[in-house]
């Protein structure tokens, strides 16, 4: 049942993340957009990465935007994570064959869309990306994309108002399609995320500090539509096996 009490049962997606599933009330709405926003070095990427592949490892078909690092260097570093399986990936760049590609099993395929390629190499503007992310999804049956992060994209835009516009039209495009999209951006340009937390339907804060000499994370749920969350932070540790939350003792332990 849906919290406000209208009878109706969101499906939802859980997100290969132990314990975060538990702050989001069992995981993301189905066709939600989300958020992940942190300092550099925070676990964005890691995070988004997770998510990917336990999607894929379930069957799913995941589209991961790469927007500020070659193809070649996210698998570099993905290749050193204990969730990673060869297997399921797939690359390339921008552009897709006519035939649809619906009936294959789960996989990730990675789409490098850096700086000199949206500014002139494959696209003329910003929203001939968008669009052909739209046909991506649709040629491929895609049902999970990923833009890492949407930091870069954002960066293209004279207008606020033209970005606004260009997300929301994107977001309630793969909502209909049933896709859910992770988005990450930098916690440091507070004018961009306020565009994004308002479209986004859940916003994830990944906060970090220092205590004691040594680096402290935790997670925070600041927005979810649709379901309810938990009203608190939890720590965790980033590393090779991903994301891991930790139970409040074992965070006083650390």
């Amino acid at each position: 049942m849906s919290p406000g009490g209208t009878g109706v049962t969101l499906e939802q997606v859980k997100t290969g993340v132990d314990g975060l599933d538990i702050l989001l009330s069992g995981g993301f709405v189905k066709g939600s957009t989300i958020l992940i926003s942190g300092s550099y070095g925070s676990g964005k990427t890691l995070l988004a990465l997770q998510y990917a592949f336990y999607q894929a490892q379930r069957g799913d078909k995941v589209l991961y935007v790469s927007t500020s690092e070659p193809v070649f260097k996210i698998r570099q570093f993905a290749g050193n994570l204990a969730f990673f399986d060869e297997s399921l990936v797939r690359t390339g760049y921008s552009g897709i064959a006519g035939k649809k590609d619906r009936n294959h099993a789960g996989f990730v395929e990675f789409v490098e869309s850096s700086m000199g390629i949206v500014t002139g190499i494959y696209f003329n503007d910003v929203s001939s990306l968008m669009e052909e992310i739209r046909d991506m999804v649709n040629s491929k049956g895609i049902q999970h994309l990923i833009i890492d992060p949407i930091t870069t994209i954002s960066m293209l835009y004279d207008s606020e108002a033209d970005l606004r516009k260009d997300l929301l039209l994107m977001s309630a495009w793969l909502t209909r399609m049933g896709c859910t999209v992770l988005l990450t951006a930098e916690a440091s340009d507070q004018k961009l995320l306020d565009v994004e937390k308002y479209l986004a339907d859940c916003v994830i804060d990944l906060r970090s500090h220092m205590e004691s000499d040594e680096r402290r994370f935790s997670i925070c749920i600041e927005k979810l539509r649709g379901n309810r969350q938990l009203m608190c932070s939890q720590q965790y540790l980033p590393g090779s096996d991903g994301i891991k939350m930790l139970t409040r003792e074992q965070a006083v332990s650390e």
